[in-house]
């Protein structure tokens, strides 16, 4: 072993004998290991925070995606058969044409229904900011129930959610 080399270990095994034989040698390295461990548990703990807050963000901007489109295509439905509307004696053709227009309405109105059911469960699952899910939903929620009672006559309707929502939250914002 060439004496550079050797030098170099004696020196490192004299500073290891060193910091064993000191009064308090397990000091510094136990703060700096609970130091460590607290910075990283809350470091974890607002990371986890702040995804389920952006997750919450997320859901809602999904159940906004769903109802919007629904709405969009509920909306352009009638533009499309404006004119038969306004026929006051339809042929037979233009009966059968003005049935399929509201089998489509009807089928879209279920959609939105459903897309304010599944907000609904979202909003009770604590998937969404609740007081988010109220700013943005409410109204159209009590209008739907409102517009489509026959949708909600209990005990044959699939809106359990609405129902529950309606019932509490209308009633809570009434007060």
């Amino acid at each position: 072993m060439d004496p550079v080399t050797a030098q170099a270990i004696q020196s490192l095994a004299d500073r290891v004998t060193r910091l064993e034989v000191s009064q308090h040698p397990a000091r510094i390295p136990i703060a700096v290991s609970i130091l460590a461990v607290v910075v990283s548990g809350t470091l974890s703990g607002w990371s986890l925070l702040n995804g389920a807050r952006q997750s919450k963000a997320v859901m809602l901007q999904a159940i906004k995606t769903n109802i919007d489109a629904v709405k969009a295509q509920i909306e352009s439905v009638p533009m499309q058969f404006a004119p038969l509307f306004a026929t006051e004696n339809p042929d037979p053709q233009q009966e059968a044409e003005l049935k399929v227009m509201r089998q489509a309405l009807d089928s879209m109105v279920e959609r939105l229904l459903n897309a304010y059911e599944d907000g609904c469960m979202k909003y009770f699952g604590n998937l969404v900011d609740k007081q988010d899910f109220v700013q943005a939903y409410h109204q159209d929620i009590v209008a739907s129930v409102a517009q489509y009672k026959d949708k909600f006559a209990p005990p044959l309707t699939r809106f359990n959610s609405i129902i529950r929502y309606f019932e509490q939250e209308h009633k809570r914002l009434k007060r």
